[in-house]
């Protein structure tokens, strides 16, 4: 089977996968030599087709950097492969503590913005109030004022010889004022 032959037999599912409203020019896309594309896997999605030469070769030039001057054994082997094991479970705890941490951060800012917005609430409701305290002030100023002036005119009458000579008057009002709330 030619190479245009073989890609030819992914067209279809492609199509499916991409949607026909798409015009795709399948010579311009890039597959690579080493990967094998089946039709059942989704699109993008490539197996590596590494010999089992292949693999030993990468594997002994990884294990050369690794244990230089050391002989290797089964249970070195699996210590990678328990080594590697932990890193995939320690790989998916971080992705979804990440994936965590990115909700609570989402909650978070969603938090800030309302906890600004009713920061600016009180910073509006704060001046109004400082407003009406100045009001308030100004008023409370103005009746101290009335006040002294009233007692200042009541001790300046109290003051008056008018006063002083009307009091056995004053005093006999009150008497007659009593003695008619107890007849009745």
């Amino acid at each position: 089977m030619i190479s245009d032959d073989y890609l030819l037999q992914y067209i279809n599912p492609m199509q499916k996968k991409i949607g026909s409203c798409f015009s795709v020019d399948w010579q311009k896309l890039i597959l690579r030599s080493d990967f094998y594309y089946p039709f059942y896997l989704d699109f993008g999605i490539a197996i590596s087709s590494l010999g089992r030469s292949d693999l030993l070769e990468a594997l002994q030039s990884v294990i050369a950097i690794e244990y230089k001057h050391k002989n290797l054994s089964k249970a070195d082997i699996q210590g990678f492969a328990d080594i590697f094991q932990q890193l995939k479970n320690e790989q998916i705890w971080r992705h979804s503590e990440m994936d965590r941490l990115t909700a609570a951060l989402t909650d978070c800012k969603s938090e800030q913005g309302r906890i600004a917005a009713e920061l600016v609430e009180n910073q509006v409701e704060q001046r109004r109030l400082c407003v009406e305290l100045e009001s308030c002030l100004e008023k409370l100023s103005l009746l101290e004022n009335q006040t002294a002036t009233l007692n200042a005119n009541l001790v300046e009458m109290r003051e008056s010889n008018s006063w002083k000579i009307t009091k056995p008057l004053r005093w006999f009002s009150r008497l007659i004022k009593s003695m008619r709330v107890s007849e009745s």
